[in-house]
């Protein structure tokens, strides 16, 4: 027994402790434990920052926290923590470390938060403020120290401003590569050659001086910003009337990459009219409505015609239609549309505040619930035959695609409409329906296509599906059945099934409608599965009656 205690004490390994964890390790979970709280909505920050307990541990740990300087440079001046002593204490353990500042001026002396970052500004490469618009001149005076460190700024109004703005010196902060601007006008005294990132937001009602001047701003900003790569803008366009008599330039984007437009849908086809990016660059369009759309969509026109229209109807005859978001030059203005090869419409989805969603690969609408119950009047039906008339020639060339999904939650077009849209799709091998309805209408007018040539690549179906519990489904499968069965004969059977269901228990019902499709397959010998994944278009709407 001694031998083996022996043989065993001395195979035994170590034991380790957290003292023994080396300062590179230590480092890195410092780093990850500081960007976690700095991704909080938590307001305490500096040394009441959630991290910060963890150097604590031992003085092992605390020395290895405060020998890196990269953990303290992140300083955060507030109504909170506006402690001079405390930042001096930061800014010293930051060392020359660069330094991501934020300056929160509501709540507190903008006077001197200003003076705790000037003595730093040039080690600033990150600048964040907010500010109200008394503050412009001191935001204004603080630019002006910054130095070539500086590649992030951030300068948000919490109020509209309506008579200052902050000047920009570009040859000051020549590595300034992200400039997020929000309710102010941040003027650049020159060309912004380096930047890559711009955001622009809520500027309809920004002035200078009283006077509105928000298209000369945002084309002026603009055009002195050859090489953005990224560009977001929301709710800071001009007005389409401002755009058509302010003769604006054309900005051509040689080097983007992503744009993301969030603006109401009558601004847009003028405003977008002036954009060219380039046909690698993608496009995400968002078309708000707010709340309102024309009582009948029939009476609208696309673009409208003032000489022909009675001054009291001049704002229907402004109002642009969903499937009109974009200028009759899009396919030169937008070359990727050109080639889109994957696109997915969803149409009534729920949304915030009872609005539904119509949106597609690269675009998005935001249109009013059209039910009334009071009028005991549904528009609905209206809306989507507008979106399935101009359907998909509105975006995309048809015959370019290949991949197509349909998730329809509410109202399906009839058998014709059906026959009129999907012969439009030569080269589509792969096709989602969502929605049972929507599934069993596609299912049929394929079956009974005749001689129409529909969807002759088609190799997979996605069937995205949820129905209620009380459902007859038994109609559904036997007409997919009725479908396999023709393809068959043809000679193009289909060689894959996919039914999405709801993440989340199912209901018999739904079980049923998926184990029968299915079924169908495996005796055809084609392959097919089930997969999990929540679609907020074809289960949400159901998901009341789904789940109870």
């Amino acid at each position: 027994m001694k031998v083996c205690s022996d043989v065993t004490a001395h195979v035994r390994p170590k034991q380790s402790y957290a003292t023994d964890l080396p300062p590179k390790v230590l480092r890195t979970i410092f780093e990850v434990l500081r960007t976690e709280h700095h991704c909080t909505d938590t307001r305490d920050h500096g040394f009441l920052s959630s991290w910060i307990p963890a150097t604590w541990v031992c003085r092992h740990w605390r020395d290895v926290a405060l020998a890196t300087p990269r953990l303290w440079s992140w300083i955060d001046i507030n109504g909170r923590h506006c402690d001079p002593d405390a930042i001096a204490t930061l800014i010293a353990r930051a060392g020359d470390e660069d330094l991501s500042v934020s300056l929160d001026g509501l709540g507190m002396n903008m006077l001197a938060g200003c003076a705790m970052v000037l003595p730093i500004a040039l080690q600033v490469s990150h600048l964040s403020v907010c500010m109200e618009e008394a503050h412009a001149p001191l935001v204004e005076e603080l630019l002006r120290h910054l130095g070539p460190r500086l590649r992030t700024l951030q300068v948000h109004c919490e109020d509209v401003a309506q008579e200052h703005g902050v000047a920009l010196d570009p040859a000051l902060v020549p590595n300034l590569r992200t400039l997020s601007i929000r309710n102010v006008f941040v003027h650049p005294t020159a060309e912004l050659a380096g930047l890559k990132d711009l955001t622009l937001e809520c500027l309809w009602d920004v002035k200078v001086h009283g006077h509105m001047n928000v298209g000369e701003y945002v084309y002026g900003m603009l055009a002195v910003c050859p090489d953005l790569e990224n560009l977001d803008i929301e709710d800071a366009l001009p007005h389409a009337a401002s755009v058509e008599v302010g003769a604006y330039p054309q900005i051509t984007f040689k080097k983007l990459r992503w744009l993301w437009i969030s603006e109401l849908a009558a601004d847009l086809p003028a405003n977008l009219a002036k954009f060219i990016i380039p046909p690698s660059a993608s496009l995400n369009i968002t078309a708000r409505y707010d709340g309102c759309l024309p009582e009948s969509l029939d009476t609208v026109a696309a673009v409208g015609n003032k000489d022909e229209q009675d001054a009291q109807d001049e704002e229907l005859t402004n109002m642009v239609l969903p499937m009109n978001v974009l200028p009759a030059s899009k396919f030169e203005n937008f070359p990727t549309l050109v080639n889109t090869m994957d696109l997915s419409l969803n149409l009534g989805t729920p949304c915030c505040m009872g609005d539904i969603l119509v949106e597609g690969t690269n675009w998005q609408l935001t249109v009013p619930a059209l039910e009334d119950e009071r009028r005991k009047v549904n528009r609905l039906p209206e809306l989507l035959k507008h979106v399935y008339t101009a359907f998909p020639t509105a975006f995309v060339d048809p015959a370019k695609l290949v991949f197509l999904e349909l998730h329809i939650a509410q109202q399906v077009p009839q058998a014709a409409a059906w026959a009129e849209m999907l012969v439009q799709f030569p080269n589509v091998f792969a096709l989602t329906l969502g929605g049972r309805n929507a599934f069993s209408a596609v299912v049929t007018t394929l079956t009974r296509s005749g001689s129409l040539k529909m969807l002759p690549k088609l190799v997979q179906i996605t069937a995205c599906l949820a129905v209620q519990k009380s459902t007859f489904t038994r109609g559904d499968a036997r007409a997919f059945g009725m479908l396999l069965k023709k393809r068959a004969e043809e000679g193009n059977m289909l060689a894959s099934l996919i039914v999405r269901v709801p993440d989340a228990p199912l209901n018999k019902a739904t079980v049923h409608l998926a184990s029968a499709l299915i079924a169908y397959m495996a005796v055809r010998g084609a392959r097919a599965r089930v997969v999990k994944k929540d679609c907020r278009t074809c289960h949400a709407h159901r998901h009341d009656a789904h789940y109870k």
